[in-house]
């Protein structure tokens, strides 16, 4: 059986850019180096080995001056010159030259070199023996301005994620060991869905292990009833502590809480944190937390004295804190309301994601809706300035007995209020006439006999600048006609490092006329069309559409403050332009490598659109799903992706392109000129050293295995 190759691939430069392709080959390493540009000429490849041991006997195939290489120096950190006349202001152990003319120079044009490495003495090598961070490739320098293009890093950022490990609400339990985030609870008890220790029911409640090497933060709400019961001193003293056992060692006190002398609240002696006769959130973090190992364990300890000494603890979670690195352009979830209504006993309202259910139920671990049991239900309003997007299940019983018309007409409406304005239906699901499902008004989602994962992303969901609060308003007239709604999910979602650039070019595609094929007109940019079903080959189907004057009985496309845009013409008739109500793809194409910020889409209706961004090498760099906005509607999609070079709009049906913020990427980090040497008097020797005897026979040995 063939063994499988293990192979790294390196991007160098922005313009022009190579790549270096690196295989393990039996023992040797082969390098191939290509520039995407022909006209690119590859005169140099230069780097580091992490094992410095087998530069003592590291040899190269082709040999010198037989095909395409031209020279090769090995010298630990001795080699700044890999290429005839240039100089870098680095250097390296490794240097492999490359020209067409066998005569020790770079002379003559290479855009595709392969080449191997081995040692005569030692251990085969793999990738890791090569320092992928130092890999510097010499174009482009016979005529005297040569670059030098080093590896191409994503720009990342630092993020704190936390994952929540163990956590308790205690509702609908009848004893705190009966939660799996429970390991002992000593005598403390569950009343009225809160764990509860009196001088009756004291003791060390300990919290089940997390295993992890990450930081840990616990967090707890607390209250007591009446802080003027507890003694701080003498014989009838009263404390809790909060502790800590990390990797299985001594348990170590976070704080000692104690009644203050005005018996107003009991306070932590590390921390200060206070617990008075309101509920209130205590929180442990940092310090000998950062330190785990293997695990985490946390207790906390009651040691009080009389029945009427009362502290209650709610909302018990224990978090994981991961520092990661994430690219730019990757998207940050965070689950910020989540329901799965298990263990809620008939009432919605019971659960603390919920302010009022109307006459809803929850059954069988599910929220129900009848006949019976409609109306308005309120979920709890989330405080955020983040885009959000929700998901839900559903399902729906006797689907054929809903009416969509009529004084028995039915629907499910699901509304979004932003930042405490007016409440927007995202979807008024009524029957369709087939009686099969329950059809969204705006989406076209639907709720039928089988369970399906409805979401909602995009539009409206963006705009919050403080909160969002939704809810699901209910009227059915029968017993019979069920609606089911299960794990309701709202997520914010953050892209990194996408500040929006101020300076970025607000193209509004005023400059052309209605009618206008759309080509090379605006700087920077050239924009072609397909339209769905037609020929790679065919005309372009790029058109500039008038919004204020829709033509083509597009009223769909009518504004009053949008100007031009640009759609897939149905027709190629520039006299009255028309939109492919069979969608398909409008194409850019960037002159330099640039960051698409935000895009502005009109009218779009049909599902399965997409903004797919390609680099300079054709590989994907982000795919954006475009959202069901709904008819005449407009939407601005953050898009917020550098080094852009292609971009492909891909339209399901009628729509346009309204306006594009971009910017040509800044100046390329990842590339330098480099400097010059004066060669004087001196001229490449006529022939390289022979070869010891020993090594010359090890060498051939090698080129005919």
């Amino acid at each position: 059986m063939t063994g499988i190759k293990t192979e790294k691939v390196v991007k160098l430069g922005c313009d022009p850019q190579v790549t270096v392709t690196i295989v393990e080959d039996d023992g040797s390493l082969q390098l191939r180096v290509t520039a995407l540009d022909p006209e690119t000429d590859i005169d140099a490849l230069a780097f580091n080995m992490t094992n410095q041991q087998a530069l003592e006997t590291l040899t190269v195939y082709p040999e010198v001056d037989t095909q395409d290489v031209t020279g090769f120096q090995v010298e630990a950190g001795g080699i700044d010159s890999p290429a005839t006349g240039v100089i870098l202001p680095e250097s390296f152990d490794v240097g492999v030259q490359f020209g067409t003319e066998q005569n020790l120079t770079s002379e003559g044009d290479i855009n595709n070199v392969a080449f191997n490495v081995f040692v005569l003495e030692g251990e085969n090598l793999t990738v890791d023996d090569i320092d992928m961070d130092s890999l510097t490739a010499v174009v482009n320098s016979e005529d005297g301005n040569g670059l030098a293009l080093t590896p191409v890093t994503p720009d990342t950022t630092t993020e704190i994620v936390e994952t929540v490990q163990l956590e308790e609400d205690f509702d609908h339990l009848w004893s705190a060991d009966h939660s799996d985030a429970i390991k002992s609870d000593a005598h403390w008890i569950i009343w009225n869905d809160k764990l509860t220790t009196t001088g009756c029911n004291d003791g060390a409640l300990q919290l089940s292990e997390v295993r992890t090497d990450d930081p840990v933060k616990l967090t707890f709400d607390a209250k007591v009833w009446d802080a003027s019961k507890f003694d701080n001193s003498g014989h009838f003293a009263d404390e809790l502590s909060v502790e800590v056992r990390l990797d299985n060692g001594d348990w170590v006190k976070l704080d000692t809480f104690k009644v203050n002398d005005q018996g107003t609240a009991l306070v932590g002696d590390q921390t200060g944190q206070t617990i008075g006769e309101d509920m209130g959130a205590l929180e442990y973090s940092g310090g000998l937390l950062d330190d785990v190992n293997h695990g985490a364990e946390f207790r906390i300890v009651s040691d009080f004295t009389s029945y009427d000494e009362i502290l209650m603890v709610d909302n018990l979670q224990v978090t994981t804190l991961e520092e990661v690195e994430i690219e730019a352009g990757e998207e940050i979830r965070e689950t910020v309301q989540q329901e799965d209504f298990d263990r809620l006993w008939w009432n919605p309202d019971h659960s603390d994601e919920i302010v009022s259910d109307g006459r809803w139920a929850v059954a069988h671990d599910q929220l129900v809706t009848n006949g019976y049991r409609d109306g308005t239900l309120t979920f709890k309003e989330i405080q955020t300035d983040k885009p959000v997007e929700l998901s839900f299940d559903s399902k729906a019983w006797n689907v054929d007995e809903f009416e969509s018309a009529g004084h028995q007409a039915d629907s499910l409406k699901l509304q979004v209020q932003i930042d405490n304005g007016d409440w927007v239906t995202l979807d008024d699901f009524v029957v369709n006439d087939q009686g099969t499902a329950l059809v969204g008004s705006e989406t076209g989602q639907e709720i039928n006999g089988d369970p399906s994962t409805l979401s909602y992303g995009g539009g409206v969901l963006d705009e919050a600048e403080e909160n969002v609060q939704f809810r699901l308003v209910s009227d059915l007239s029968a017993c019979d006609e069920v609606v089911k709604i299960d794990n309701w999910k709202v997520e914010t979602v953050e892209t990194t490092g996408t500040e929006k650039d101020p300076a970025c070019i607000d193209e509004d595609f005023e400059d052309a006329e209605a009618g206008d094929t759309v080509s090379d007109q605006f700087e920077g940019y050239t924009v072609s069309g397909q339209k769905a079903g037609d020929a790679e080959d065919s005309a372009n189907d790029a058109m500039i559409f008038d919004t204020g004057n829709p033509t083509g009985r597009d009223d769909d496309l009518g504004y009053d403050d949008r100007g031009n845009a640009i759609i897939l013409s149905e027709d190629g008739d520039a006299s009255d332009p028309d939109d492919n109500a069979g969608g398909g793809t409008l194409s850019f194409a960037f002159d330099d490598s640039s960051t698409i910020q935000q895009l502005t889409l009109l009218d779009i209706e049909e599902e399965g659109g997409s903004i797919d961004l390609y680099d300079i090498d054709g590989e994907l760099l982000n795919s954006i799903e475009i959202p069901v906005a709904g008819n005449n509607s407009a939407q601005d999609l953050a898009v917020e992706t550098s080094g852009v070079s292609f971009m492909d709009v891909n339209l399901a049906g009628s729509g346009a392109v309204d306006n594009m913020c971009w910017a040509p990427d800044k100046d390329c980090q990842f590339q330098y000129g480099v400097g010059y040497k004066f060669l004087e008097d001196e001229e490449a020797p006529d022939d390289e050293p022979e070869p010891e005897e020993d090594e010359e026979e090890i060498v051939e040995s090698y080129l005919a295995a």
